[in-house]
């Protein structure tokens, strides 16, 4: 994956909206899993040994950030959180800095939904609103 869409800073609120409605997209697309990998604040809690990728099925997905941060393992917005979709392949980073990545190799309609929903609500930086980062 070598393009990225950054939002700006966010609210918390905004945030679990728009896990919310991200696992609800995939989810009326067909897809039932993805990979979740805690960052540092919930995996020094959730992982026992090798940190990796855990797959977890999207009906689930929120209930398991719920629970985690819950625990006081980590919480949205200041602690990362990544769900990729293989297939896509796309990956969703709900950072430390309370912003959203989309990682993604090429365009296709789920990315190209949430660039718009992002647009509607104002969350890209001017620099983002014509063209994507190629890291």
């Amino acid at each position: 994956m070598n393009r990225e869409l950054v939002t700006d800073p966010l609210g918390v609120e905004d945030l679990w909206a728009d896990l919310r409605t991200n696992i609800e997209l995939l989810k009326a697309s067909g897809y039932t899993e993805a990979l979740v990998f805690f960052g540092f604040g919930w995996g020094k809690h959730i992982y026992e040994n090798e940190w990796q990728d855990l797959p977890v099925a999207l009906d689930i997905l929120e209930q398991r950030v719920v629970e985690a941060q819950e625990k006081g393992f980590g919480s949205l917005g200041s602690d990362n959180l990544y769900f990729t979709i293989e297939a896509l392949p796309i990956r969703l980073n709900y950072s430390y800095e309370s912003d959203i990545h989309l990682s993604y190799a090429d365009e296709n309609d789920i990315v190209a939904t949430i660039r718009e929903r992002w647009l509607s609500q104002g969350w890209l930086t001017e620099s983002q609103k014509s063209k994507t980062y190629n890291r």
